[in-house]
């Protein structure tokens, strides 16, 4: 199987389709889409994952954000300058990552596993045009189109 090189860091091709071309899957929701599902009036929303989960806790290994942060919180972070501003916009785009792989109704191309190593990988350069870089991947996979409604159910056409 052929490694994908991202930034400098070998990937599997099975793990991480970051050519041009690859199919990002057939269905991916915004850190945006996530951060409103959590705080709906409903408790019947689309996570997977309890919103209270640590950053920790997930699996994620952040090098400047608090661990202690919880999923939510992550979501509503702003950027910043420099490289720790890059690994908080990383950061939501790997939580709404993984909120997408959690759900089988997405579609997602990349699995909740493979999603926390790539970012830890990735965080763990602490170089700011690496975190851009798979940030803007994962931002193509995380807006491929979000195929479900707020209660996490198939948006039927």
């Amino acid at each position: 199987m052929a490694a994908v090189l991202f930034g400098g860091l070998a990937f599997s091709q099975s793990v991480f389709a970051g050519d041009p071309g690859a199919d990002p899957g057939s269905g991916g929701c915004s850190p945006g889409y996530w951060k409103a599902n959590a705080v709906t009036e409903d408790p019947a929303n689309a996570w997977f994952v309890d919103p209270t989960t640590t950053l920790d806790a997930a699996g994620f290994v952040p090098q400047s954000q608090d661990p202690n942060t919880t999923l939510l919180e992550t979501l509503q972070l702003s950027g910043g300058e420099g490289a720790e501003g890059m690994e908080r916009k990383l950061l939501r785009h790997c939580v709404a990552g993984i909120l997408n792989a959690e759900n089988p109704n997405v579609g997602y191309t990349i699995s909740t596993g493979d999603v926390i190593s790539m970012c830890n990988a990735v965080m763990a350069t602490e170089d700011k045009d690496t975190m851009e870089n798979f940030k803007d991947q994962l931002d193509v996979f995380n807006n491929v189109g979000c195929p479900i409604d707020m209660k996490g159910e198939p948006i039927n056409d």
